[in-house]
């Protein structure tokens, strides 16, 4: 763990549809160790048709979640600031990206990370606030590169900072973005 003082307290990890804890491990223990002790990757709401496993934020194919998801995922990201607004950073990805867009508007968060992301529909009221990083892979059959830009062209036209950087690759949440992400986080 880091000795200096970024500012943040928590990282709230929101997976994409079908992702967990477990398989997101390897990806945010970098985080862990260059930033803070408190990494929680927050369960996706809405079970398999099995009802064995949480597999996502929202049935696909809807657009987006709804008003009792965004409000426990907010509550996650609050709970998580333990009476310290501003003292979380939220990342997504995929479809929890959408959904850390949901809540980064309703949560006051120190920074936003999106990975393969795009909007949740129907979109957030206001904008974000916190300084914002897009991630997206050039090659991306799932989420398509367009929809990751969107996003962040609708945020900067509505007063966010958003840095856009576009990797090598697909639907993924690599190594070299997790890499990415900790840099951007130093820098701000």
């Amino acid at each position: 763990m880091s000795d200096i003082d970024y500012g943040f307290r928590s990282i709230v990890v929101f997976p994409g549809h079908g992702g967990s804890a477990v398989s997101y491990g390897p990806l945010v223990s970098p985080l862990i160790t260059a930033f803070t002790g408190s990494v929680i990757t927050a369960a996706p709401s809405v079970v398999s048709a099995s009802g064995d496993a949480a597999i996502g934020w929202w049935h696909m194919p809807d657009t987006g979640p709804s008003a009792s998801t965004t409000a426990g995922a907010t509550h996650t990201v609050q709970h998580a600031a333990n009476g310290r607004p501003g003292s979380v950073v939220v990342i997504g990805f995929s479809q929890g990206a959408a959904m850390a867009t949901m809540v980064a508007h309703l949560a006051e968060v120190v920074a936003v990370v999106l990975i393969s992301g795009f909007l949740p529909d129907p979109r957030p009221s206001n904008s974000v606030t916190a300084p914002v990083l897009c991630v997206y892979g050039d090659d991306d059959e799932v989420v398509d590169p367009f929809l990751s830009q969107m996003a962040a062209r609708w945020m900067t036209a509505r007063g966010a900072e958003v840095a856009l950087v576009s990797h090598v690759g697909g639907h993924v949440w690599s190594p070299a973005v997790t890499d990415a992400i900790v840099s951007w986080l130093r820098d701000l």
